[in-house]
């Protein structure tokens, strides 16, 4: 009977050392799940706050290539501004030329006519 007492108590005892067991078990597994569901929330948030970066990386990129082609139209009307002015300086020289030479003419008309009275 003494036997079987100790028997029966190291049962009951392995009993409850089975279910500490388990019970430590299923709170690792508890515990593990919840950090499992805190990465994926983490790595959530970090692919959004890189793509936020990729994002205003390609803005900035939009940016300064909008700013490229503004300097390069500006740089060509800067060019055809310059290539008007010239042919403006050209055609005011022309027509000082000819206002000249207009002169000239009538001068030697009226030199005529006075000659020819």
């Amino acid at each position: 009977a003494a036997a079987l007492a100790a028997t029966a108590n190291e049962s009951a005892q392995a009993h409850v050392l089975l279910e500490a067991a388990v019970t430590r078990i299923e709170t690792a597994e508890t515990n593990a799940a919840s950090a499992e569901r805190e990465a994926a929330k983490a790595r959530a948030v970090a692919a959004e706050a890189g793509g936020g970066a990729l994002a205003a990386e390609a803005a900035r990129d939009a940016l300064y290539r909008r700013a490229v082609d503004a300097e390069d139209r500006a740089a060509e009307m800067s060019r055809r501004a310059t290539s008007v002015e010239a042919s403006t300086a050209s055609s005011a020289a022309e027509a000082e030329a000819s206002r000249r030479e207009a002169a000239t003419l009538r001068a030697e008309r009226s030199a005529a006519l006075l000659r020819a009275a």
